[in-house]
Order: structure tokens, then C-alpha cells, then sequence
């Protein structure tokens, strides 16, 4: 599998692994080899790295971590040591190296050009850099750089070649320049320094956005002779910037020596250009007889000016942090700037392509925003007409202009009400999960306290640790389908139905094919009565419903947190549903902070059927969390669906067709389009391969408002497009099916 993991598309630039099963014990200490390589402190007791290797290079490191696994005493089964030594191996180029902190850039300095009679070559670099010079592929010098000059000893080489200097260091990114080999003439001026005056600008001494500069050239004659009347100009081919004022004439340079034209020469970054664009420039030096050149580049800098996040406030609505139809909110948007530019005199301009969507402050400034800065802007009254559908996903534009004729845009998007106000579900038998937030089919929280440690009537089960009892039911429950007479209870928070006394130790995720099945979790976690406590259960005969509490049992990690929370299943012969199927309240009397890594849901016979409300930290994307006084409803009864009549409502002013609510849906959905004009319409659905599937409308309709649904059942998950047409108008929505 290691080789698989290299040869995908994409895959790793480097891997070590096994290629086959291995052995856990040898495998950890040939593990500590390959650490202590790259990091000698790892084992202070062990001697020298047998393989020389002194950076971060892994291929090394394998081979050192064999040599630390045949020296040690520790696995407890050494007859597997030549398994790892035959099964590991790195899978990349053998000198790749790695970074262990943020990569730097080196500092080197050396001439510009290499004369063909010189014997030597100086280079300026870090401190245990390794300097390494190299014409036509083939290396001709190689030091240890200082911090100083060192003189890297070569042969004499031609003319008309070209010598690379390449410099590393570990965690610095590689340094490589290309120098001439020239035949030293009487005269022969290149570039040397730059300079770079922003005065009119912000005055920070850097190329930014928009900006003209003056620069200061500095040239150097590596003649024999000295240089007189040089006139330098220089170039770009770059469409991101504009050339001002491009020569000047250099009076006098000595051989060997400099000379400058302070600010003689200027340039414009445009206002598009991008943050960190280089520029390149040619400079051209001429005596009137010859002509010389030479290269330099300019970085340039920009903001980038980025959406962030946004949240609503809606204190004259329902104050629920969302934009509900027929409710007014404000926006505050944060915003950051991640270029490495400075920008000033922000508008900003919010727009929204859903018509029904009305913003009434629209527009707002800001003085200045610097390099890695955030801001909050806010735009007020933003207004959604109440015939916007619960649940639609409206796109919003936020408009950016600034100085220097910066401009940019970002999109994002508001679901219009809270999905968390929906039940999960149905999963593919027909269950869903109402909380307390969900509408006319929300549970009520009703606590029937049976502790006897509370002063309630409940048996106590004398539960310990990981123990389950089972018990017989006072009527016969349907649960996905089939019939059961019994549940087993587990200390663990869990209940099933039928015998269930094989389960894993751990909770799991919903659905999973692993013990126990056919389950309701409550809070599923390594829950502890033998600590404190009680698990315990009641026959409600009067109310027709059976009760199974956990009350105040501690976690096994931490004793000091009790949770308290009650299965209700009620019988099905007396609250009937669609399906036969029972219904199951949880009641959530006290709960921690501690139940996010716990498991809730319900699940079928053999795992493969489910909702999982809770797992691991993750809610469900249509659950509230959990809370003290909190409920959940596990039934198969559809949701209530409360229909404003539509006919009672003014004609629409524009054709209109909303997102489907709810998107990702399973397996059905429901769309809403507006009419302004009566007409022939047709609203087609097709799959990602563009083949028809369903057709919902077709025919003549009147002007209005229309609601439709969409059901997926006998379609296989996936992305499917629905498209609507009247008159002119068309429009088309994704929808994703999600079994």
C-alpha cells in the first residue's frame, strides 16, 4: 500500500512506509531511529548518526532508523527486526530534505560576471551554507560559506558560458544565480543596486498598487578601462507596470568602480496589478560602440482585500442571529486584508441577486485597512420579503473600491431562516429527528422523574461498568420494521432492542455495522454507574409509554461530571404513525459540556440504516446542540407542512425560481416559483447527464406563487438540476440527493 499511496495522482513527494502488514514493537523503535536522525536530541543516550546525515533528509533517516533497530535490546520480539528492515522504505528522491520551521532567504553576494583567466570565485553567504559552482552540469568548485567572503578555488573556464551559483542551507530556500563568463573588454557596465524612492506615494519605500517612483540606479564597469558618457536605459515587457522617464547618461565610471543617478529614473505599478508580482526589467548600457546587459527586478506589492465572515443581528425580529422571511437584520461583515499592501479610502457596496432580498443601507467606508488587518463593516436594514422560502440560499456581492483605483469583489451566501429549525431526515426507512426548535412536530421537553435516588418509582438495574440488563416490554414495539418484546440496557447510554449483549467499548458512529445495533443512543459514552449514579426503568401504564433513565452517571474519564437524561418509547398501538413504527422521546434533563465527543441517534437491525444526530464533536447540520431541558422525537410521521394560501397573496413582480428546501435533501424536497405572468410553464428535473427525470409542471398556469414538491425515492444519489421555463424566462437550480 505504500507504493499506492505514491503512485496516485497528486500523492506524496515523499513516503516512508511499509509495503506490507508489519510488526507493531520494532516498527516503534525503528521509528526512534529515524527521529533521532533528523533530530540527534531525540536520544541522547544513543552515539553518532552511523549514516553522517547532519539535516532533514528522511532517506537517511530510514537507513539510520535500521541501524538504531539492530542495536537496540528493547522490542519484545526480535525475530521480527528483519520484517522492518525489509519492508520500510522511502519512496522519493533520496537528498530530499525537510523543513522543520518557516524557510528563510539566504543572504549571498558575489560578482555579477566570471573573467575566464580567474582562478577563484568569492561568494558572501550564511554561516554553513555549502556553496556549489557548477558549468554545463558539471560541478567545478564547491566551500562551506562563513559569513564571509570565501574564495571557491576553479579552473580558468571559456568564454561564452554560463556559471551557476547555487547556495543552501537547512530551513532556507535554495539560492541560484546564473553569472557570465565574459572576455574582459575596455569597457563593460552592468547593473549592480537599485533604489527605490515612494515619496509621493506612502513613502514605505516599496513598489505598491498604483503608485509612481522614482529609482536610483546603481552600474558597475567591470572594463579595463574608464567608462565615459554611458547612457542607460531600461525596459519592460510587463503589462502590470508603466515606464515614466527611462535613461539617463552615467558621466564617468573607473574601471572596477561604481557610479549613480540618484532618482533618475521612474515607473507606475497599474492599479490591477497583482500582490507579489515581479517585474523584470532590462537595463541597457552603451558607450555608442558597444552595448551591455543586464537584468533587475522589482516586487510589487498590493492588498487583497477578502470576505471573512458575516453575522446577523435581528433585534426587531425573532433575535435569532438569522435573516427569517419578512424580517429586517443587519449585516456586520468581517473583512481582512491578506496582501502585503497597505490600502486607504475603502467604499464598500453590498448587493444581492435574490430580488425578494431588499438592502436599504447599502453602502459603507473605511479609512484604511493594513497589510494582515481585519475590519468589521456593517450594512443595516436588510429586509427579506416574506415570500423568500424558508431555507433558500441567497447570494450576496460585496463591492470593494479603495486609493489608487484598487478594486475587487467577494460572494457569499445567507440561507435564509435556520435550517436547525427542520427535522433531520427522513433516513432511507422513513425515521427523522424533531428537537425542540423544529415547529409543529417539536417534542415537548416532559420529565418523569424515576430515580429512586431523585424520589422516583423506577427499578434500579444495579448497573456497573460496561453492563448491560435486559427487560421485557410491556407492549410489543415496532423499531425499522420489526417487532421486539424486549430491549437490552447498557451503562453506557445506550438501549436496544431485542437481546444485544456482544457491543464494542467505545461508541461509534450512526450507522455503523459494528455491535450494538437496533439501538437509541441517549448520551452513548464510556458512561460509569459503578462511580455514582443510577440507571434504572419505569412502566408509565397510565401514559402508555416506558421509561429508561441514567441519572447522574459520572464519565469513567471524569467522575466529576454526571450527565441525566431518559428514553421514552411509547406504545404504537396508542400513538400511531404512518409506518406502525414507535416513537422515541430522549429527555435531556442535565447535560455537560463533556457529552461532544459522545454518539446520538438511532439506528437499525444491522447498521446499515440511521440517524446520527451526534457523533465526535459533530452535529448534524439541521440539529440544535444539546442543552439542559432539551428533546428529541424519533418517529416516522412526516413533517406538519403550514401553507399560506397563495392566492391571498399580491402577484408577484419578477419570475422567480427558489432553491430547493431542504438542499441536500432525502428523499424529498420542496421548490417554490413566482409568476408575474400567466403562461404555458414547464419545470423540468435532470440528472448530472442532462436525461430527464421527473416533470413537475407542465402546462398552463396562472400568475402567483407556487409551491411544488420534488421526491427523489427510486433515484440514486447524486447532483440533479432542475430547470424552470415560462415565456423568455428560464432558470435553473442544483439540487444534491444525499441517501
Amino acid at each position: 500500500f505504500t507504493e499506492a499511496f505514491h503512485r496516485i495522482e497528486h500523492g506524496a513527494l515523499g513516503l516512508i512506509a511499509a509495503s506490507e502488514v508489519s510488526y507493531s514493537f520494532v516498527n516503534d523503535t525503528y521509528q526512534w531511529g529515524v527521529y533521532d536522525s533528523m533530530w540527534p536530541d531525540f536520544d541522547p543516550g544513543y552515539g553518532m548518526d552511523l549514516t553522517g546525515s547532519n539535516t532533514l533528509r528522511p532517506c537517511f533517516a530510514n537507513a539510520s532508523g535500521k541501524y538504531y533497530l539492530q542495536t537496540s535490546g528493547w522490542p519484545s520480539n526480535p525475530n521480527n527486526k528483519a520484517h522492518t528492515y525489509h519492508l520500510f522504505h522511502h519512496h522519493g528522491d533520496a537528498f530530499i530534505t525537510l523543513y522543520s520551521e518557516v524557510p528563510q532567504e539566504l543572504t549571498v553576494t558575489h560578482a555579477p560576471v566570471l573573467f575566464p583567466d580567474m582562478t577563484g570565485f568569492a561568494v558572501t553567504a550564511d554561516s554553513g551554507a555549502v556553496i556549489a559552482l557548477t558549468v554545463n552540469g558539471e560541478i567545478i568548485g564547491v566551500a562551506e560559506a562563513t559569513g564571509s567572503s570565501v574564495n571557491v578555488p576553479i579552473e580558468p573556464q571559456q568564454p561564452g558560458n554560463t556559471m551557476n551559483v547555487t547556495v543552501t542551507l537547512q530551513n532556507y530556500y535554495r539560492y541560484t544565480e546564473e553569472v557570465d563568463i565574459i572576455t574582459q573588454e575596455e569597457n563593460y557596465v552592468i547593473f549592480r543596486e537599485l533604489g527605490l524612492n515612494d515619496a509621493t506615494g506612502n513613502n514605505n519605500q516599496l513598489l505598491d498598487l498604483g503608485e509612481d517612483v522614482l529609482l536610483t540606479i546603481v552600474v558597475q564597469n567591470f572594463g579595463t578601462q574608464t567608462a565615459s558618457n554611458i547612457a542607460v536605459t531600461i525596459s519592460t515587457e510587463d503589462d502590470y507596470a508603466a515606464i515614466l522617464d527611462s535613461t539617463e547618461v552615467y558621466a564617468s565610471i573607473p574601471s572596477g568602480g561604481r557610479a549613480v543617478v540618484y532618482d533618475g529614473f521612474e515607473i507606475s505599478a497599474l492599479s490591477n496589478i497583482p500582490d507579489l508580482h515581479v517585474i523584470d526589467f532590462t537595463m541597457s548600457a552603451t558607450n555608442g560602440d558597444s552595448t551591455w546587459l543586464s537584468f533587475f527586478n522589482i516586487t510589487a506589492h498590493a492588498p487583497i482585500v477578502s470576505y471573512q465572515d458575516h453575522t446577523i443581528s435581528d433585534p426587531t425580529g425573532n433575535n435569532d442571529g438569522h435573516l427569517d422571511p419578512g424580517e429586517t437584520a443587519d449585516f456586520d461583515v468581517s473583512i481582512s486584508n491578506e496582501g502585503s499592501g497597505d490600502v486607504s479610502d475603502l467604499t464598500f457596496t453590498l448587493d444581492c441577486t435574490e430580488p425578494l432580498i431588499t438592502i436599504n443601507n447599502n453602502s459603507t467606508t473605511l479609512g484604511e485597512l493594513s497589510s494582515g488587518g481585519n475590519a468589521v463593516i456593517s450594512f443595516t436594514e436588510i429586509t427579506a420579503d416574506e415570500d423568500v422560502m424558508q431555507g433558500d440560499t441567497v447570494l450576496f456581492v460585496l463591492n470593494v473600491s479603495a486609493a489608487n483605483g484598487y478594486e475587487t469583489s467577494a460572494e457569499f451566501s445567507v440561507i435564509v431562516g435556520d435550517l436547525r429549525r427542520n427535522p433531520i431526515g427522513p433516513d432511507t426507512y422513513g425515521y427523522y429527528a424533531y428537537d425542540l426548535y423544529d415547529g409543529p412536530d417539536a417534542p415537548v421537553f416532559d420529565w418523569l422523574e424515576i430515580a429512586p435516588q431523585a424520589g422516583g418509582s423506577g427499578t434500579d438495574l444495579e448497573l456497573g461498568d460496561a453492563e448491560t440488563a435486559l427487560l421485557d416490554l410491556p407492549f410489543p414495539f415496532r423499531f425499522y420494521g420489526y417487532d421486539y418484546d424486549q430491549i437490552t440496557v447498557c451503562s453506557h447510554g445506550w438501549m436496544s432492542f431485542g437481546i444485544d449483549t456482544v457491543f464494542f467499548p467505545m461508541n461509534r458512529p450512526i450507522p455503523d455495522g459494528v455491535p450494538p445495533n437496533k439501538m437509541v443512543a441517549g448520551i452513548w459514552d464510556d458512561l460509569n454507574p459503578a462511580l455514582g449514579g443510577q440507571v434504572c426503568y419505569y412502566d408509565d401504564y397510565d401514559n402508555f409509554r416506558f421509561v429508561v433513565e441514567w441519572y447522574d452517571v459520572p464519565h469513567s474519564a471524569n467522575p466529576g461530571i454526571e450527565e441525566t437524561f431518559q428514553v421514552m418509547i411509547y406504545d404504537p398501538i396508542v400513538y400511531i404513525t404512518p409506518t406502525g413504527d414507535g416513537e422515541i422521546v430522549v429527555n435531556y434533563q442535565d447535560v455537560s459540556n463533556y457529552i461532544d465527543g459522545c454518539t446520538v441517534g438511532i439506528e437499525n437491525h444491522d447498521g446499515t440504516v440511521g440517524i446520527q444526530f451526534l457523533y465526535d464533536d459533530e452535529y448534524d447540520a439541521l440539529a440544535m446542540p444539546l442543552e439542559d431541558g432539551f428533546a428529541i422525537k424519533y418517529s416516522t410521521a412526516e413533517p406538519i407542512v403550514v401553507t399560506e394560501a397563495l392566492s391571498t397573496k399580491p402577484l408577484p413582480k419578477a419570475y422567480l425560481l427558489s432553491q430547493n428546501y431542504p438542499n441536500p435533501f432525502n428523499p424529498t424536497t420542496h421548490l417554490s416559483f413566482s409568476l408575474p405572468k400567466s403562461g404555458n410553464v414547464s419545470m423540468i428535473v435532470y440528472d448530472i447527464q442532462g436525461r430527464e427525470v421527473a416533470r413537475l409542471v407542465d402546462g398552463w398556469q396562472n400568475a402567483g406563487s407556487y409551491n411544488v414538491t420534488f421526491d427523489g425515492n427510486g433515484l440514486a444519489s447524486g447532483i440533479y438540476l432542475v430547470r424552470i421555463t415560462a415565456g423568455q424566462f428560464s432558470q435553473t437550480r442544483k439540487m444534491v440527493l444525499v441517501k
